[in-house]
């Protein structure tokens, strides 16, 4: 999620707390839609990604409409329907998911100001990024002809609390460890693989300035969970034979020991 979009979301979520003194709690609002400041477009994608995120809900105009005029027979709701449509925003919100979701924010935001992106690279698809790691912190990242060093911290991948590597980078070591996939039956596919997953997608796609999702789609009976369009490289000296010794942007005659990968250890994968 990119700053400015954060940044409308939590007015957004501000202007629709300061309206808590006018309902209960899970209660109807009805807000005008000039209350946002922002562009109707905007205003709508960020309501259903509230919406989607299970913060809020955004009742039919016609059950709305009921459901109030029910609870106030004494208010005449003979209104001009389109008129109504384009003033207000009917929002059914969950104050404390609203404030944990709020807080959610501030804290990405606040990792968004430590993390140190390579240079953005117009065009650029997945499947040109190349990712090995070199221990359990620290990564080279080869896009086109240009390498760059990089450690959790600096991808986003941190604990807000521990400051260690998160989840989502214990997934993607996994990954390079298995060709790229996951599947079902493989021990480290737990329960909560799925937010796991999710995370790590948006992860990657807020690093790399990309808005599609880095991961196949999922195809039922593929026999396999999850994989990742971006090539991996896992960390051990038994697979990868070299160690790269060039500094950032230098790639050095298959420095990274690529070739000897694909060759030694997959090579029906990369025939």
């Amino acid at each position: 999620m990119n700053n400015n979009l954060s940044n409308n979301i939590l007015n957004v979520i501000e202007i629709i707390l300061e309206e808590k003194e006018l309902a209960e709690d899970n209660d109807l609002l009805t807000i005008p839609r000039n209350r946002f400041g922002i562009h109707r477009n905007l205003l709508s994608k960020i309501l259903d990604k509230l919406q989607k995120d299970e913060v809020l809900e955004l009742p039919s105009m016609a059950k709305s409409l009921l459901d109030e005029s029910n609870k106030n027979p004494d208010i005449d709701f003979h209104l001009d329907f389109k008129d109504y449509v384009t003033d207000f925003i009917l929002i059914k919100p969950d104050y404390k998911k609203i404030n944990g979701y709020k807080q959610s924010i501030l804290k990405t935001s606040k990792k968004e100001d430590s993390i140190n992106r390579i240079p953005k690279i117009d065009g650029l698809k997945w499947d040109e990024i190349l990712i090995k790691f070199i221990d359990g912190h620290n990564v080279k990242i080869k896009i086109r002809d240009e390498v760059y060093n990089k450690d959790y911290k600096e991808m986003g991948f941190d604990d807000s609390k521990t400051k260690k590597p998160d989840k989502q980078w214990a997934l993607l070591k996994i990954l390079s460890k298995n060709r790229g996939s996951i599947s079902w039956g493989d021990s480290e596919a737990t329960k909560k693989i799925k937010k796991t997953k999710q995370l790590l997608s948006d992860g990657l796609k807020n690093y790399f300035e990309k808005s599609d999702d880095p991961f196949r789609k999922y195809k039922k009976g593929s026999g396999f969970g999850y994989e990742i369009k971006i090539e991996l490289l896992p960390d051990s000296e038994e697979f990868l034979g070299k160690t790269s010794k060039g500094n950032d942007n230098k790639d050095d005659d298959d420095d990274l020991g690529i070739e000897e990968y694909r060759n030694d250890i997959a090579p029906s994968v990369y025939e």
